[in-house]
């Protein structure tokens, strides 16, 4: 008998989160040209925001806007809040989906600030051409390509015989329930391992520390220091890039009142994201443990 999904009380997406959708695709656009336009009602012909600041409210309002978009659609999917659209099908939080996530907001939200300021300020015909240079469609390549491979790349681990005593081990020293290898119940080990890969058995149980810890069940009670490098390198370059784009934007408006262009990236810099992301790829195709015959 074929089964009614829509009285599936398991099933976490409602109408609400269809709604709230609605109203972040909506209402950021809305609050973009109220901040950026005159009000005479409550202004007396002046614009919403101090003059100067309009650059930073509505970027951030931009940035907001996408995090809210992606938080309650994680939150209808996975049932975690607020930060579900970062985990994977190892219900674990992907350092592949955070760097991807964060440089596609920069990127959209700016375009956007340059844009409704542009629009603002009357410069219809150049509003959407906001030149963006080719290395940082490389950088958004880049993590592109790390999302994409990290799946392909751990597939065959999945494919591998579980390593059952380093499996019995690691979950030991992970959890203070059970004092060694041989507490540990055979059912609940089964249920965090997917071949060599771990796995935690639901949403709800992923975290911050799954962004560090490895992705292996030979190494998932201890630190990946590729992971760590190839989170150091995305955290620092999307921030010193950020500054570097909003004070460029803030230039060209004084200079001319509309915004043309993002920043050159330097050579350099996607070279640092590339090096440091090829190490992470290439962390994910070694055996932590060693394989199990059948």
């Amino acid at each position: 008998m074929a089964t009614n999904l829509a009285s599936n009380k398991t099933v976490k997406w409602s109408s609400w989160h269809t709604l709230l959708l609605l109203i972040i695709i909506v209402g950021t656009p809305l609050l973009v040209r109220w901040m950026l336009a005159p009000n005479p009602f409550l202004f007396d012909g002046e614009s919403a925001l101090a003059p100067g600041g309009e650059l930073l409210w509505v970027w951030w309002t931009w940035v907001l806007g996408l995090l809210l978009f992606a938080t309650v659609a994680g939150g209808g999917i996975t049932g975690c809040w607020p930060f579900g659209w970062l985990i994977n099908e190892q219900y674990r939080m992907s350092l592949s989906r955070l760097q991807m996530c964060l440089w596609t907001i920069v990127v959209l939200a700016s375009f956007a600030t340059a844009v409704s300021i542009n629009l603002v300020n009357r410069h219809l015909q150049d509003a959407l051409h906001v030149a963006i240079p080719a290395d940082l469609w490389l950088l958004l390549g880049i993590s592109t390509t790390a999302l994409v491979a990290s799946p392909l790349i751990l597939a065959d681990k999945k494919k591998q015989n579980t390593n059952i005593p380093e499996r019995q081990r690691t979950l030991a020293s992970m959890d203070m329930r059970y004092a060694d290898a041989q507490a540990v119940p055979e059912q609940e080990a089964k249920a965090r391992s997917s071949g060599q890969l771990a796995r935690n058995t639901s949403p709800a149980e992923a975290s911050f520390a799954d962004l560090l810890r490895g992705e292996q069940v030979g190494n998932c009670n201890v630190v990946d220091v590729a992971r760590l490098q190839n989170l150091f390198f995305t955290l620092i370059l999307v921030v010193v890039y950020t500054l570097a784009l909003l004070e460029s934007f803030e230039l060209q408006m004084i200079d001319g009142g509309v915004i043309s262009a993002f920043p050159d990236v330097d050579a350099a810099f996607a070279a640092l994201l590339g090096v440091s992301t090829t190490g992470y790829l290439a962390a994910k195709g070694v055996n932590y443990q060693p394989l199990q015959n059948p």
